[in-house]
C-alpha cells in the first residue's frame, strides 16, 4: 500500500507500525445507543428504516472501565463507531477526555451534519481522528441516500467538511516520507454512485485520507440491495475499491490483508455484548458480555474463532462482507450452544 500511496491515517496500522502488521489486541470499538438523523438505505443497524432493539445500555463509567482494560492490554486506539451518529451522543465529550488521558488515539465516525467549529475543535484537541461519511456530490442522490427530506442538509455537510479539513490541516505532519492524516472521507461504493467515486479521492488531495468500500448486505441494504447494485456492477466496485482506496480496501486494511478491526480488535454493543466488529450485530451474545467475560478474554476466543476461519477460508479484507460470513456466524452458534 505505501509504495503507491504516501498518506497515512493516524491510528491504522500503517502508523502504528512499519510493516502495517499489529501484533495482538490494538482497537477497542463501542457503539453507543441507536441515535442518528439520518436513514441510510446502507446502513448496517437499521432494518425497512427502523432501529434494532436493545437491551439497557450500558453505563458510562462501565464504558470508562472497558476503556481501562483496553489499555492495560496495550491497546493503542478506541474506535466510536455509532451505532448512529457518535457525536450525538450525550457523553461524547468525557468519553474522548478518557480516552486521551490514557494515551490512547480516538478515531470517530460522523456524518458531519451536526459537527461545528467547536465540536471539531475539541476532537483535533483531543488526539481524535475524524472519519467522516460522504457518498455524493450530487445533492439529489446524497438526500436520497442518507433518507434525507432537508434540502439544506447537503450544503451543511459540505460546509462541515470545510471546517473540518481547515481545522486538521494544522495537524498534518510529515513522518519518514509519509504524511500523517487526522481527517478521513470514507466513501461506500454501489451502483449509484461508483462513477463519483474518482472524484471523492481528487477532492480529498493530499490532507484527507480516502477510504471506500463496497456495500455489505447487512441491515437496510437488504431490502435496498437491488436499487442499490446491479448485480454486473459487484466486480468493477471491487476493481474500484483497490485502485482508489488509500489502503486499498477498509481504514484499517493491514500489511497481512485483514481488517484490523477485526483481527486485531473487538467490538461491544451498547448492551455490552462484544462484537466480531461494530458494524454487525449478528455476533452479539456469540462472544460474551461485558457483565459474563473480561475484554481479554472475550478477544482471545474471538480471535481464535477467526483465525480458524481464516485458515479454512483464507484472509479476506472485510470479515463481514465475506461470501462465508454466515459459516462463521454458524459455527461460533455451535460453539456457545445456541
Amino acid at each position: 500500500m505505501l509504495e503507491n500511496n504516501k498518506k497515512i491515517f493516524r491510528g491504522t496500522p500503517w502508523h502504528l507500525s512499519k510493516s502495517g502488521q499489529l501484533d495482538g489486541f490494538t482497537y477497542l470499538m463501542i457503539n453507543f445507543s441507536f441515535l442518528c438523523n439520518y436513514q441510510c438505505k446502507k446502513c448496517f443497524n437499521l432494518k425497512n428504516n427502523k432501529s434494532n432493539i436493545q437491551n439497557v445500555p450500558i453505563t458510562v463509567d462501565k464504558i470508562f472501565a472497558l476503556i481501562q482494560e483496553a489499555k492495560a492490554m496495550n491497546g493503542q486506539a478506541v474506535i466510536l463507531a455509532g451505532e448512529g451518529e457518535p457525536s450525538l451522543y450525550q457523553d461524547i465529550k468525557n468519553i474522548i477526555e478518557k480516552i486521551d488521558a490514557s494515551g490512547m488515539i480516538t478515531i470517530i465516525y460522523s456524518n458531519a451534519s451536526i459537527l461545528t467549529e467547536e465540536l471539531i475543535n475539541f476532537y483535533a484537541a483531543h488526539n481524535t481522528s475524524l472519519v467522516i461519511s460522504f457518498d455524493s456530490f450530487s445533492p439529489e442522490l446524497y438526500l436520497k441516500l442518507t433518507g434525507n427530506n432537508d434540502e439544506s442538509i447537503f450544503k451543511q455537510v459540505l460546509e462541515n467538511i470545510a471546517l473540518a479539513r481547515k481545522i486538521y490541516q494544522q495537524y498534518v505532519k510529515q513522518e519518514n516520507g509519509h504524511i500523517i492524516v487526522r481527517l478521513a472521507i470514507n466513501t461506500t461504493v454501489s451502483s449509484l454512485n461508483m462513477d463519483e467515486v474518482e472524484k471523492i479521492k481528487k477532492f480529498c488531495g493530499d490532507d484527507i485520507f480516502f477510504i471506500c468500500n463496497p456495500l455489505a448486505k447487512l441491515g437496510n441494504a437488504v431490502g435496498n440491495w437491488r436499487s442499490l447494485l446491479r448485480p454486473d456492477d459487484y466486480k468493477t466496485i471491487e476493481s474500484l475499491v483497490k485502485q482508489l482506496s488509500d489502503t486499498t480496501g477498509p481504514l484499517t486494511l493491514g500489511g497481512n490483508g485483514l481488517c484490523a478491526y477485526s483481527s486485531n480488535g473487538i467490538g461491544v454493543s451498547p448492551a455490552g455484548d462484544y462484537m466480531t466488529c461494530a458494524y454487525t450485530a449478528k455476533t452479539n451474545g456469540l462472544l460474551g458480555n461485558v457483565f459474563n467475560k473480561s475484554l481479554a478474554e472475550s478477544y482471545a476466543f474471538k480471535r481464535q474463532q477467526e483465525q480458524n476461519f481464516y485458515d479454512t477460508y483464507g484472509p479476506c479484507p472485510c470479515l463481514v462482507r465475506s461470501p462465508y460470513f454466515d459459516e462463521y456466524l454458524k459455527k461460533l452458534n455451535r460453539q456457545v450452544g445456541c
